[in-house]
């Protein structure tokens, strides 16, 4: 998914949210103005809305598509021989690198702030024979969602127990 942002006149971040699966998202205003929708994925170009004026009780379809097309980073060769000095010619190459990380920690920011994780997980559940241990049947299914945490256990003293 893409990292969705609602971004003030001055650039600022207003909201945020991951979209879902389908690429669907829903980001409040905090309050009437003129905003932009900014949507970043890691690895892939940003793109961005024209300006929305919202008012109190509006809703605003945006459609951001953002292309296929992976950034390609260049490779950064490292050679030292005495202190480092900035050369702004290679200064591109490192921008984009640092945009990168940029949105990576954008959206663990978002996270951990949100206390919830988009988890998919695959889930086997197995029938032993209680004499034997060999396995009488097998199941598996797909899980997706929204938590906090996408498994619970019941506490380590009662699993030892048995």
């Amino acid at each position: 998914g893409a990292f969705v942002i609602l971004v003030d006149g001055a650039d600022a971040g207003r909201a945020s949210i991951l979209t879902d699966d389908r690429g669907r998202y829903v980001l409040r205003a905090p309050a009437p103005g003129t905003y932009r929708v900014r949507a970043e994925r890691i690895g892939y170009e940003t793109v961005g809305s024209d300006p929305l004026e919202l008012s109190p009780g509006t809703t605003q379809v945006v459609d951001l598509e953002i292309p296929a097309t992976a950034v390609a980073l260049e490779g950064i060769s490292v050679r030292a021989e005495r202190r480092c000095h900035v050369r702004p010619e290679d200064g591109g190459d490192l921008e984009g690198l640092w945009e990168e990380v940029r949105k990576a920690l954008a959206v663990a920011e978002w996270t951990e702030d949100a206390g919830i994780l988009r988890y998919r997980s695959l889930v086997y559940s197995r029938t032993l024979d209680p004499e034997r241990m060999t396995v009488r049947g097998e199941e598996s299914r797909r899980r997706s969602g929204w938590g906090e945490h996408p498994f619970l256990s019941r506490a380590p003293e009662v699993l030892a127990r048995g």
